[in-house]
């Protein structure tokens, strides 16, 4: 059955046995908070999507990591409709589709390695994926999300501490709009060179 309306949106009700109540919530306050530009800059969307992911997973209900993977696609979907221009959105969603993908081939491995040991599986045996379970793995991708948001936290710091190794005096450098890590990225290197800054705002573009 179709989970989508005429429209082509989600359709509530399938998202809400999907996600329970409270995700479905998150969801759309998210959605909202995106559509309106509240949150300023991609460290802010990054950081508010990977959490929101975390979230989902934490107390998602799923049985198997393929029905987590589709779930977190369809989200991925409606996060970028909600603001397309913002490329942050469809990359969280991508690093927590591969931390699912690398505790599958963690789990399989480590039962590949487990069963050959024991010799419990004859060589004519097919290694069977489908009793996988979704709990098992998600620790591991709760791990990773919370990585993750860790690395989010010291982006800043990181990309300015490269400053010094891409910007020399009396450069003419042209960036465009705005954002905060190329802000801070500029003021690292401003402490020791002397450059120039040339902004091609596109206001129309940001602002609408």
């Amino acid at each position: 059955m179709s989970n989508t309306n005429a429209s082509g949106t989600f359709d509530k009700q399938f998202l809400l046995k999907e996600l329970g109540k409270l995700n479905y919530e998150r969801l759309f306050e998210l959605v909202a908070v995106l559509r309106r530009r509240e949150k300023a800059g991609s460290y802010q969307v990054a950081r508010s999507t990977a959490e929101f992911y975390r979230n989902v997973i934490s107390s998602g209900h799923w049985e198997t990591p393929e029905s987590a993977i589709s779930s977190i696609h369809k989200l991925g979907n409606i996060l970028t409709k909600a603001q397309p221009i913002e490329l942050c959105l469809g990359n969280i969603t991508r690093r927590v589709l591969f931390f699912i993908r690398e505790a599958i081939d963690q789990h399989k491995q480590k039962k590949q390695l487990f069963t050959s040991f024991q010799g419990y599986l004859s060589p004519e045996d097919p290694s069977n994926d489908q009793d996988i379970q979704f709990k098992d793995l998600k620790p591991f991708v709760m791990e990773e999300i919370n990585a993750l948001l860790e690395e989010l936290n010291g982006l800043y710091q990181n990309i300015a501490n490269h400053a010094l190794d891409h910007i020399h005096s009396n450069e003419i450098i042209m960036t465009y709009g705005r954002s905060n890590t190329v802000v801070s990225f500029f003021k690292a290197a401003a402490r020791k060179r002397n450059f120039s800054v040339v902004v091609a705002e596109s206001g129309f573009y940001i602002l609408f």
